[in-house]
């Protein structure tokens, strides 16, 4: 294996090895935090195409499983029925530049998160988001190989598992929420079904193309789980966008109703995994502040970290906060 390439070097190498005499117009480097994704425009026969490339970060063990993961996902998705974008090449050892990486075909569209703030287009792109996370919950775990991610043999064990999660954070984090996390491991509901999760399921991780198709864009987060874990984490999210935009309010609460209206049923344990799923996300957002991972340019970190800071950890985590404390409370 050749010694580790970093950055747009990476990426030039990585896109020789698919496309032979091609002149690579720019590279443009995309939004993440765990790994490396880039827009790539090639000229190639006269013609000009945009490709995106993944490249996986962590130790090469990591990098590959992470790697293995997400082209497994994209395969199978599609073939379930499900829009995700096109693998045009691969490396999953990391042989050529030192990391695993995919090249994807380029979807022209637009996160849900920005297709939401235009008040034409909000109730279609709602639904597409709910009725596809429906969807995604429903895909059979017999479909799904068990080489390629954990499937717990209760839900009681995958809730006490990430119970010792919180506690891992929390002491990374230094912060005393023991209290919460006893409350949260003596009130756990037992006998809950287990499902496909997207594990991430932001509006910015989901696109709408041009035919208003709904693409699965970041599938390395899929894991099994009890669906109330990924209905709360997007709930929480689409709160976030409340938060910076009063036009979207009620956002959240009408995709809890959208989600209840096409599962067919009521989420009776929805409260409690709006709880876990909040301390969980205080907890890594204390730490990624702390480790300041959000912020990928070195240079621009004491200009932009305190406005960033300002304008968006702290009604966030003011959010969750009051969301942690209502379960104690109630």
């Amino acid at each position: 294996m050749i010694g580790m390439l970093k950055g747009k070097n990476c990426v030039r190498k990585a896109v020789s090895s698919l496309f032979k005499d091609v002149k690579i117009k720019s590279i443009k480097r995309l939004g993440g935090i765990g790994n490396e994704s880039y827009k790539v425009n090639i000229l190639s026969n006269e013609e000009e195409m945009p490709i995106c490339i993944k490249i996986f970060s962590g130790t090469l063990n990591e990098a590959k499983k992470k790697a293995i993961k997400e082209k497994y996902f994209i395969e199978k998705l599609s073939e379930i029925g499900f829009y995700v974008p096109k693998i045009l090449h691969y490396d999953l050892e990391g042989k050529l530049i030192g990391r695993p990486f995919l090249i994807k075909k380029w979807i022209e569209g637009r996160p849900v998160g920005k297709v939401l703030e235009k008040i034409e287009d909000k109730e279609e792109a709602l639904e597409a988001y709910t009725y596809n996370l429906v969807r995604l919950h429903e895909v059979p775990l017999s479909n799904i190989n068990p080489s390629i991610i954990k499937i717990y043999e209760n839900s009681e064990a995958r809730i006490l598992e990430q119970i010792e999660v919180l506690k891992i954070f929390s002491t990374l984090v230094k912060v005393d929420v023991n209290n919460v996390i006893t409350l949260l491991e003596e009130n756990r509901p037992k006998a809950l079904g287990l499902s496909l999760l997207f594990g991430d399921y932001a509006p910015e991780n989901v696109l709408l193309d041009n035919n208003k198709r709904l693409y699965f864009i970041d599938l390395e987060s899929i894991e099994v789980g009890i669906r109330e874990e990924d209905v709360a984490y997007a709930y929480h999210m689409l709160r976030f966008l409340e938060l910076f935009n009063r036009r979207l309010k009620g956002i959240s609460d009408d995709f809890l109703m959208l989600y209840e209206h096409y599962y067919g049923k009521p989420l009776s344990n929805f409260e409690y995994f709006k709880a876990f799923i909040a301390l969980k996300l205080y907890l890594i957002l204390k730490y990624l502040m702390r480790s300041r991972r959000f912020l990928r340019p070195v240079q621009v970190i004491t200009i932009i970290y305190p406005i960033i800071y300002t304008i968006f950890f702290k009604r966030a985590m003011n959010y969750l906060r009051e969301c942690i404390r209502t379960y104690i409370v109630g």
